[in-house]
């Protein structure tokens, strides 16, 4: 299964040279309050950024803080993996895996960030 879409990246960290983990996050409005303000409910999901996307990544770390950047994913695979605990139970959790991203047009005109790499 593809995830695609506008998310930011959180709490990243390099785990090899071809590798970052971490967690992407996206918001999703909800409706509105009883005064008409937005309600919006945020979603976390583990993320491996993989290949191009951390190429990319590793270019931008390199000009721009990228924590809590917004990117928008354009290519992906969205997976459950299974894996047994200490106590030999049973586990699963989501993944992401990013191939590839674009910066949105609205991020680009913003200026740069100051420096800071990611976790390494």
């Amino acid at each position: 299964m593809k995830l695609v879409g506008i998310c930011r990246v959180f709490k990243l960290e390099e785990v090899s040279e071809k590798c970052a983990k971490g967690q992407i996050y996206f918001s999703t409005k909800r409706g509105e309050d009883e005064k008409g303000n937005p309600q919006f409910e945020t979603s976390f999901i583990n993320a491996r950024i993989v290949g191009k996307a951390k190429k990319q990544l590793d270019d931008l770390a390199s000009v721009m803080d990228v924590e809590k950047l917004k990117i928008d994913i354009t290519e992906s695979s969205f997976k459950s993996v299974s894996y047994q605990d200490k106590q030999n139970q049973w586990k699963t959790y989501t993944e992401v895996v990013i191939f590839d991203f674009e910066i949105p047009k609205e991020v680009k005109d913003e200026p740069k960030q100051t420096k800071k790499s990611y976790r390494k």
